[in-house]
């Protein structure tokens, strides 16, 4: 019998500011940051000289960023700093693939080497990072990933008819909770060390948000180490004014059990509600 979860469904009222799913990443980085670190051009890497001289914007704008990034300081940079340090404007430019199943899993193991030689395990009385819990989920069976396009890139659609209130996946032993950002950060470099994607590092973090806990530090990082990271907002990819509330799954408390809204039949795309479960600009909370 497939696992049901009841729920009351709850009534949402527009709210006079629109919603912006994108602002689960902050307000960006901060060009007006007074820097000591440039490189100057005699020096520059050839990857940051050629990305300076691309007809594409955002990646030209990426490496004026990159050269502002002091690789001896790393363990300062924030959220934003990650992101262009590692060059995800220009990996988002092409499309990224689907992980395998193995590549989540080299990931899942590299988390367990990573916690076992971790110098900062615990932040006051809790775990620095830990597994959500013990439980395993087979998600395939409600979900499967596929490549959207566009704006959203990756994507989840209905691997069958799921009706409305099944718990379609939820918060398992690959779902990673970072109670600093310290460590998060760490965990980022060590992955570039690991593997030779450095787009990897870049998934991780548009997949990464940080979330209000119910006891322990006030807001934590959380990634799933799975495929359950495809969920895509509702709104993505068009704008909030335009479209009809579309989320076909919610997510309810810290254990993100995540359910269907509606009716759903096989095939159709799976969307949620980011703000279900989502602190916005909260990566400097958590010292990003």
């Amino acid at each position: 019998q497939d696992e049901m979860l009841e729920y009351e469904e709850e009534e949402y009222e527009d709210e006079e500011e629109e919603y912006d799913p994108w602002s689960i990443w902050g307000d960006g980085f901060d060009f007006n940051k007074q820097r000591e670190f440039w490189i100057p051009d005699e020096d520059l890497p050839e990857d940051i000289a050629t990305d300076l001289q691309s007809t594409n914007e955002e990646i030209q704008l990426e490496a004026t960023a990159r050269r502002q990034l002091d690789p001896l300081k790393w363990d300062t940079f924030d959220y934003w700093e990650i992101y262009h340090y590692f060059a995800c404007a220009k990996v988002f430019t092409s499309p990224r693939p689907v992980w395998s199943e193995q590549l989540f899993r080299d990931t899942r193991d590299l988390y367990h080497d990573f916690v076992e030689n971790d110098d900062t395990s615990f932040i006051g009385l809790f775990r620095s990072t830990y597994q959500a819990n013990d439980d395993v989920y087979d998600m395939s069976q409600n979900a499967i990933p596929y490549l959207s396009g566009g704006e959203k890139g990756r994507g989840l659609k209905a691997a069958r008819d799921i009706k409305e209130g099944e718990v379609i996946f939820k918060a398992t032993n690959n779902t990673i909770i970072f109670n600093d950002g310290q460590t998060l950060r760490k965990f980022l470099f060590a992955m570039n060390d690991r593997f030779s994607d450095p787009g990897m590092v870049c998934d991780i973090l548009i997949w990464a948000w940080v979330q209000d806990m119910p006891c322990g530090t006030p807001f934590a990082g959380v990634v799933d180490l799975d495929n359950g990271n495809l969920l895509n907002d509702w709104g993505l990819g068009g704008s909030y004014e335009e479209q009809d509330y579309s989320a076909n799954i919610r997510c309810k408390g810290a254990a993100l059990s995540c359910y269907a809204s509606k009716d759903i039949i096989e095939g159709e795309e799976l969307l949620g509600d980011y703000s279900d479960f989502v602190s916005y600009y909260a990566w400097a909370e958590l010292g990003l």
